[in-house]
Order: C-alpha cells, then sequence, then structure tokens
C-alpha cells in the first residue's frame, strides 16, 4: 500500500468507527441492539406493545392476555390480567365490579399501572375496579366491547371514557398511524346505525408498506436521526401520515346515534352508567364543539355526564407548570388522572336524587 494512502485509510477508519459508536449508542437507548429490520418496524411494535395489542376479527384489536412487563417506548409498567384487562390492583374475579371502557386515556397510554386513573379511582373505593380500556378505540369500539362485557362480568357501575380524537375514530373504516388495522364501524343510514364487520377478515396486521429509500436509510439509527432532524415531514411519514380509510359520515351526529345505542343496550342493563369527557393538552375549537355537541345529546338522554374540561381549565389558570403537570406527552400523567379519578369518585357519590331525570323517549 502506497505511504501516501494511510492516511486517508486512518480517517476513513476512524469515521467508520464514530459512525459504529453513534450507531450502537442509539440502538442501546432505544432497546434494539439487534433490530435487523428497519426503525420504523422498531417502533411500530414498541408502540403495540406499550398497549399489549393482540388483532382481533370482531373489535379490530384488543390486549393480549396475562403479559407484564412489556418492553414499550415509554418504559412504564404495563401488566394486562389473565382477562386481558389493564391491571388496577383489584381482585379481577370479584362480584358487580365498577368496569371501565374507552380508548388510550381510559387504558392509561404513557404512565404505569398505578397511574391511570381507573387505578386512582380504585383506591379511593373498596369496589373491584377493572380497566378494559383499549389504545387507538374509538368511541364505536369503546360501545361494542361494554356491549359484550357486561354479559361477563355483570358490573354495578360501567364508566365509559370518550376522547374528543375518538369521535374521528368513528367515521373510519380502518385506524391510521400507529395501529394500521381495519376496525368495525357503523353506517348511519335511515335513522338506523348498521354496523360493517366484514372487511375485518382481510386484516393485515401491524405491517409497515414503505418505500425503498425509506427500507434502506431506515436500518441505521443514525441516519433516522440525522434525516429526522433535516426532512422530519419527509422521512416520519410511515409511522404519521398513512390515511385511515374514511366513511364520509359527520362525527357528532355519528357519535350521538352511537350514545344513543349505548344507552339502549349497556346504560338499560347496568345498575348505574357514566361518560367521562376527556382532552388532550391541545384541544381545537373543532374538539370542542363535537364534545359539546355529544355532552348535549347525551344530557337529553339522561346519561350522566362528567365533563374533565372545566377542572382542567381550572389548572390551567393556575399557570404553564400547573397545567404541564397534568401531562405525560399526549396522554395524562398520574396528577392528571388522579383528577378524572377525584371527579369521577365525586360523581358517583351523589344521591340518587341528583341524578338526570329525562328519558331516552326525549331524544
Amino acid at each position: 500500500m502506497p505511504r501516501h494512502s494511510l492516511p486517508i485509510l486512518r480517517i476513513l477508519l476512524t469515521l467508520a468507527a464514530c459512525v459504529g459508536i453513534l450507531e450502537y449508542r442509539l440502538r442501546y437507548r432505544e432497546r434494539a441492539i439487534l433490530q435487523t429490520g428497519t426503525v420504523f418496524d422498531h417502533r411500530l411494535a414498541l408502540r403495540v406493545q406499550s398497549c399489549g395489542l393482540k388483532p382481533d376479527r370482531t373489535l379490530g384489536w384488543v390486549p393480549t392476555e396475562a403479559l407484564s412487563g412489556l418492553p414499550n417506548r415509554y418504559r412504564t409498567q404495563v401488566t394486562l390480567t389473565p382477562g386481558g384487562f389493564r391491571s388496577t390492583g383489584s381482585t379481577e374475579n370479584a362480584n358487580s365490579p365498577w368496569l371501565t371502557v374507552g380508548d388510550s386515556y381510559t387504558f392509561g397510554d404513557q404512565v404505569s399501572d398505578s397511574d391511570t386513573w381507573p387505578s386512582r379511582l380504585q383506591a379511593q373505593t373498596t369496589h373491584s375496579v377493572v380497566n378494559a380500556g383499549v389504545c387507538g378505540y374509538g368511541l364505536d369500539q369503546s360501545v361494542l366491547r361494554a356491549e359484550a362485557l357486561i354479559k361477563e362480568l355483570h358490573p354495578e357501575v360501567l364508566i365509559l371514557g370518550v376522547f374528543y380524537l375518538g369521535l374521528q375514530y368513528d367515521v373510519q373504516a380502518s385506524q391510521a398511524a400507529p395501529y394500521y388495522l381495519p376496525k368495525p364501524y357503523f353506517r348511519w343510514i335511515d335513522s338506523e346505525l348498521e354496523l360493517e364487520t366484514a372487511h375485518l377478515s382481510r386484516a393485515e396486521p401491524w405491517t409497515l408498506h414503505i418505500d425503498a429509500i425509506h427500507s434502506a436509510l431506515g436500518r441505521s439509527f443514525l441516519a433516522d436521526r440525522i434525516l429526522g432532524k433535516l426532512a422530519p415531514k419527509w422521512w416520519k411519514t410511515p409511522l404519521t401520515e398513512k390515511p385511515a380509510e374514511a366513511t364520509a359520515q359527520d362525527p357528532a351526529a355519528l357519535a350521538c346515534a352511537i350514545l344513543k345505542r349505548f344507552k339502549e343496550r349497556v346504560a338499560s342493563r347496568v345498575p348505574r352508567t357514566l361518560v367521562v369527557l376527556q382532552y388532550g393538552p391541545e384541544p381545537s375549537p373543532d374538539n370542542f364543539s363535537q364534545m359539546a355537541q355529544l355532552k348535549a345529546c347525551g344530557e337529553k338522554m339522561a346519561l350522566e355526564i362528567v365533563d374533565t374540561w372545566p377542572s382542567i381549565a381550572e389548572v390551567k389558570k393556575r399557570g404553564e407548570k400547573a397545567y404541564q403537570e397534568l401531562w405525560s406527552g399526549g396522554h395524562m400523567s398520574g396528577t392528571g388522572n388522579q383528577l378524572v379519578a377525584d371527579l369521577i369518585s365525586s360523581q358517583l357519590n351523589k344521591s340518587e336524587g341528583q341524578r338526570p331525570k329525562r328519558s331516552l323517549a326525549s331524544f
């Protein structure tokens, strides 16, 4: 080898070593040292694992039974019981439990088992609280899950958690990021709800379809870090911008119709039900409008509604620091979930005479 080539070789070897070290450090931080697929596949797997999900031919996806210590992107403690429920520390087979259904805000995504609002509610009562929330659910899936579970668990109280994005999911025949799965959905036809499930048999669970460039460069966590900074919108497309299949229906009107079904098929069969309206850290005017319509619809049907926003707004008045303590990423923190649990507990402690009186006939 010519003598003048040695400095160039040393530089190349040094650069290669630096790249290798940086790649290793990034993989170590993401717990992906031996990951052979793309960074997109890895993060999708972690996202699914953080909620312990598996495909389901009836509801689209449900939690897996009897899992604990799941590795996930938030490094939280996620424990799923033999019944496929998030652990609240209660006895799952207790008689007449309090059953909670809903989406990731009910499940308690981004916090550990003890910091979900069903767990915080469990700590305030002698009743057994079952957390049947499922990440990514729309109101439609939550109501369908409630219909099935009340036959199995015979709850004394059922609490339906509703997050505003769930109203958008109701008008979709498939979920977008991060699940990419078909879901059951309702069509509002001639004043009747028609449930569509036939397309669920064609599910391709947890599959990403990405182009050759993303596939090649996505195998490097270092390339991911660099491209995520230089061209974030283009680079993160596989995990953030895959569209869901929409059904061209009005979210608020459809949600009201689904709530009527909830009244008829769930609330009428359970001694007491609550509908809890939940919000993210940055709700839009459209989000508020849709939730207000849903609240008005529920109140007209004499459903008990717990709207968490007024209490959240009071915290916001105390300052940005107090407000941020309510959140853990895009979901509620233990502090935020304690606020929700307190509101629910307060409502459940109200006497019979303080509850709504109007009937479904007025709807």
